[in-house]
């Protein structure tokens, strides 16, 4: 698929220079633009700002997420590019990209960190071959900012796939940086939420992943529907 988007965003962005009736960005990215940002970026970044709403069915669980965010959750990494984070866990510190990550001093305190980058930095925003393969070249040194932090607090994982591409990346990587029993250490810190509609109550058991050298890690796997 990112193949695929590179292919879009070249076509889309000859039409963009070509037709100014598709432009819908504003002064501030327009000069972007004109400063090298690609134009399907800018637009992609202002086309999910305007369609974004809550759905207020969610209102409830939001609000309690907001709460205990207060006490209970040290940070969050997200590969999403929305704002939902900024406008919801205000008091939050935000890192976009690789970059602010790799050289920023880490707290490990209320922290967001947007790996994929963020709407409100389009030129950040992973999307196409191009950024996945660069995202792919500085991973190890992702993994070893993230470890520090992997080590300190359990960490949950939530809305993925547990086959999913990122996530066995950067898990790969930092298998990559530990010893077997390092990684046995992981099996109660690392818990997955997996989603299951036909799921009546919840499952705890285990899933473990296989990587090279031999390694694997284990982690809690909880399922449930709700």
């Amino acid at each position: 698929m990112p193949k695929v988007a590179e292919l879009i965003q070249k076509d889309f962005d000859q039409k963009w220079f070509c037709d100014a009736s598709i432009r819908t960005v504003g002064s501030v990215e327009l000069e972007l633009i004109h400063n090298g940002l690609s134009p399907f970026k800018a637009e992609l970044s202002n086309y999910i700002k305007q369609k974004t709403v809550l759905n207020m069915d969610y209102q409830t669980e939001i609000s309690k997420l907001s709460e205990i965010s207060e006490k209970s959750i040290a940070g969050v990494i997200t590969t999403n590019y929305d704002l939902f984070f900024e406008t919801y866990l205000s008091q939050y510190k935000i890192y976009i990209g690789q970059q602010a990550l790799l050289f920023s001093q880490l707290q490990g305190i209320a922290e967001v960190y947007k790996i994929h980058g963020s709407l409100n930095d389009p030129q950040s925003i992973v999307i196409n071959e191009k950024d996945y393969k660069e995202f792919k070249e500085k991973r190890e040194y992702l993994a070893a900012k993230l470890l520090t932090i992997f080590m300190e607090y359990p960490i949950i994982f939530m809305g993925y796939s547990i086959s999913d591409t990122n996530i066995r990346d950067i898990l790969s990587s930092i298998v990559k940086c530990m010893s077997n029993e390092q990684v046995k250490l992981l099996k109660k810190r690392f818990i997955f939420i997996e989603y299951d509609a036909e799921m009546e109550g919840y499952d705890i058991g285990e899933s473990s992943f296989a990587f090279e050298d031999n390694k694997m890690i284990t982690m809690t796997k909880i399922t449930l529907s709700d």
